[in-house]
């Protein structure tokens, strides 16, 4: 397994942590979202094949709030 990427993003009021960079189907990336050091949202990034138009395959990615 990789190491947790870490990417603090700041401003005077919200503070994102970006858990990992890369999502892959097995590791969903993840990202926390803090206002004044309380976490108020986390965001799940799965990639998952979802099928187009055309018949093929493509990664597509799903955002979920838990």
């Amino acid at each position: 397994m990789d190491p947790v990427v870490r990417v603090v993003v700041e401003d005077p009021v919200v503070r994102v942590v970006v858990e990992s960079e890369d999502a892959i189907s097995n590791h969903p990336a993840r990202v926390l979202v803090y206002k004044n050091n309380r976490l108020i949202a986390e965001v799940v990034a799965k990639v998952e094949p979802q099928q187009g138009a055309d018949g093929k395959y493509y990664p597509s990615v799903t955002l979920k709030s838990s």
